[in-house]
């Protein structure tokens, strides 16, 4: 077995990026193995085949000539020695089969249930639950405790209004992979009633079992999974107040302790009482639909040797992934983005955590992130570079994510194909050439959160759709490591001794947020932690920060920690949320030799501990890796460089080369100049710099540039840079005297697919520096 530092200099392939593949257009054959082929030449060895909008009607979903698509692009995967994870749907949310499950039986159609007034018009499909009598103090609030079922025939007192529940056909839809097949378009799918457990039968029936028909050799082999993407018991575009239901289901819901007369606090307020009930509802629903939806898969996936891997529909549903052999979640909308506090703050905050958390604690060895979709910033989605994809990588690794599903990668972009969810983040974009970096990057992080335990003293309770947001920013900001441990965990988890014990996490400490609504049971099993020696709380006080994963010094609040074992080594991973560089003092929760490891460049190097705490510099947007695993072989020493320099200023030497041919002294945005305002494409920048003297080392930094810089000195290339720092070692390209530097520049794809001006070019602070 090779050691962690082999391993993440040259990590296995099996953590490689799994990119979301849109397949949408006419899936010719020698188009498929032309860009899968130069998927492997970028480092990707997996993808995930998903059925998108653009397909030609010819196609139709799982019918023969479609299946054929897909049995050549498994075909070719596995001799090119890449993996496949099918997708489960044409194309979400999952649940429906392109609306094969309705065409069976109609009866299958999503159902929900609303509150109306006895007034209000219902529809033909629509029944009367109940009907309630209530105190109102408002259009859309009623006094709690007021609500009453009103029998057949029975009248409201003079002081009541009567509201009624009633079920039927929600009306939703799901989005198709043909044109006119989109959110309120005449041909969008029916979406299935996802709480019917005979309807996701026939799903299962519609879409796995025909994928195994066609691909029974490979399940387990070359495919090793299927990708459930938010599934949603009201479909999309639903009647509007609806929400899920499906028959029968109040009745199983007064079994399990639900009262009548709360039914309406599902639509009211009701002096704040609502929010409890509503938990118990979402639970409930949850309930039910891990037991018609997700379990019948999870079952159907394990029985034909692959995985369930995806995603639910909401960023904190904890519950639903347990049934997850690989839990997901995903990032979108640029609703977690390093502006504006989102990484931080709001539900979809503690969705990377959710997901890799569930895995600690079910056991399950991956957990994934599709990430980048529409996460340009300022709504601008080809504006995404890839200065923010690192950072949104990063997120996810300090969180514990360990395996990256890009959203997504296009099989083509003719309009309006494009406009499906952009950017492309893979073939179609300006950085693809580069895009072997990336994806060793993602091997090495993924690498490194496989296999290992996070060594979290501390547990922050959750439960099944709620946790806790605002008062874990305490812990990120003072290093102190955590994990989200759900009620049911905890009531089936190990207690003695002061800890308690999920597989194999041990907590000392456990936080209890008193905003959150538990299982009953839960705090049963708070108080027999109490008594058995944890420290219990409600919230981060100076007992909780005393669990410290490592000390750093001052101003080192954006730096997230995660302290692993793997192999028998020790890990510290260190990431800087700043894009400004960080430079401190670090104290390493471990002894031994110590080697510092940059994921980006997959350097090396040896430490010098001088005491117990070390000095280090990382980057802005940077992860820097210290670990105390055994390696064979000389590395070089890790320093900071505290040489004298100089620093040379070349903002005034540059001038423009435009693609007319004329030629502009400085440095400009294009977007003010007119003959470039709205393009897409290269210029090329020259300067001619004068050395007189020779120096161990010269550096030149390109400054601001948006977005690819690619560097020529005296007609050698001397590198690419994809995201800042645009900074190249030059020592060994220039000469004493005149020296040729030349850059192409590639600004974002915004211009050509959105026909407006975007931030463009090389923006100055350029400058050459010299290493007395």
């Amino acid at each position: 077995m090779r050691g962690l530092i082999a391993d993440f200099l040259h990590p296995d392939n099996e953590f490689s990026p799994f990119p979301f593949w849109f397949l949408n257009g006419d899936l010719k054959e020698e188009k498929i193995e032309k860009q899968m082929r130069d998927f492997v030449s970028k480092g990707i060895y997996g993808v995930v085949l998903h059925p998108r909008v653009g397909i030609p009607r010819t196609l139709e979903y799982l019918s023969d000539a479609f299946m054929q698509k897909i049995v050549f692009a498994v075909k070719t995967a596995k001799e090119l020695g890449m993996k496949v994870l099918l997708y489960d749907e044409g194309m979400y949310p999952s649940g429906s089969a392109h609306g094969k499950v309705v065409q069976e039986n109609p009866d299958y159609a999503a159902k929900g249930m609303r509150l109306v007034k006895e007034a209000d018009e219902i529809g033909e499909d629509e029944q009367i639950l109940y009907r309630f009598a209530l105190q109102m103090t408002g259009e859309n609030e009623y006094v709690y405790g007021t609500s009453r079922v009103l029998k057949d025939g029975e009248k409201p007192s003079p002081f009541e209004e009567i509201r009624m529940l009633v079920s039927g056909f929600t009306g939703g839809t799901i989005r198709g992979i043909h044109e006119e097949e989109d959110d309120g378009q005449k041909f969008a799918p029916k979406a299935g009633d996802l709480l019917n457990a005979d309807a996701m039968q026939a799903f299962i029936r519609h879409t796995h079992e025909v994928y195994y028909k066609y691909l029974s050799d490979e399940f387990g082999e070359t495919v090793i999974g299927f990708f459930t993407d938010e599934p949603s018991p009201t479909g999309r575009a639903s009647k509007r107040g609806m929400i899920a239901w499906t028959d029968g289901f109040d009745g199983e819901m007064l079994k399990s302790g639900f009262k009548a007369e709360d039914f309406p606090a599902l639509f009211l307020k009701c002096g704040g009482n609502e929010r409890k009930i509503y938990a118990e509802y979402e639970r409930l629903v949850n309930t039910r639909l891990t037991r018609t939806y997700y379990h019948p898969v999870s079952k159907w996936c394990e029985a034909h040797n692959i995985v369930l891997c995806g995603h639910p529909h909401s960023a904190q549903d904890s519950m639903l992934l347990t049934e997850f052999q690989i839990p997901g979640q995903d990032i979108v909308w640029r609703w977690v983005a390093p502006e504006n506090d989102l990484s931080l703050s709001g539900e979809q905050s503690a969705q990377a955590k959710c997901a890799s958390d569930v895995a600690r604690h079910t056991g399950a060895r991956r957990n994934l992130n599709e990430c980048f979709g529409c996460c340009g910033p300022k709504g601008e989605m080809w504006a995404l570079n890839v200065w923010d994809m690192k950072w949104y990588l990063n997120w996810l690794f300090a969180r514990g994510c360990n395996f990256i599903v890009p959203h997504a990668f296009f099989y083509e972009l003719d309009t309006p194909v494009q406009a499906d969810r952009p950017p492309d983040v893979g073939p179609n974009n300006i950085f693809w050439d580069e895009y072997a970096v990336i994806s060793e990057y993602i091997k090495r992080m993924c690498m490194l959160n496989t296999d290992s335990v996070n060594q979290a003293k501390v547990a922050v309770l959750g439960s099944c759709d709620a946790l806790e947001v605002d008062g874990v920013r305490t812990l990120y900001e003072n290093h102190v490591e955590f994990n989200y441990l759900l009620d049911v965990h905890l009531s089936a988890s190990k207690i003695e001794k002061g800890k308690i014990f999920v597989r194999n996490q041990a907590y000392s400490a456990l936080i209890v947020p008193e905003s959150l609504d538990y299982a009953p049971g839960t705090i049963d099993a708070v108080e027999k932690a109490k008594a058995a020696g944890v420290y219990v709380t409600d919230h981060a006080d100076r007992k909780i920060l005393s669990f410290k994963t490592c000390l750093l010094s001052k101003n080192a609040g954006d730096i997230r920690v995660s302290h692993l074992r793997k192999n028998g080594a020790d890990v510290l991973i260190l990431v800087n949320e700043n894009e400004k560089a960080y430079r401190g003092k670090v104290t390493v929760p471990f002894e031994g030799g110590l080697t510092i490891l940059d994921p980006w460049t997959g350097e090396a190097k040896r430490l010098v501990t001088a005491g117990s705490a070390l000095e280090i510099e990382i980057g802005g947007r940077e992860i820097k890796v210290i670990t105390n695993d055994a390696h064979k072989g000389e590395l070089p020493l890790y320093k900071i460089d505290r040489r004298k320099k100089k620093r040379r200023n070349l903002d005034c030497s540059w001038t423009m080369h435009l693609p007319n041919g004329k030629a502009v002294k400085g440095l400009f945005d294009w977007r003010d100049i007119p003959e470039i305002s709205v393009y897409s494409g290269e210029v090329e920048y020259s300067a001619d710099i004068t050395i007189l003297n020779e120096a161990k080392k010269r550096m030149l930094d390109l400054g601001l540039v948006y977005e690819k810089a690619r560097l020529y000195v005296n007609g050698k290339e001397a590198g690419v840079r994809i995201a800042p720092p645009y900074a190249f070692d030059i020592t060994g390209y220039v000469k004493k005297g005149k020296n040729d530097i030349r850059v192409i520049v590639t600004n974002s794809l915004v211009s050509k697919y959105e026909k407006r001006a975007w931030i463009s070019g090389m923006l100055g602070k350029t400058a050459l520096t010299t290493f007395e």
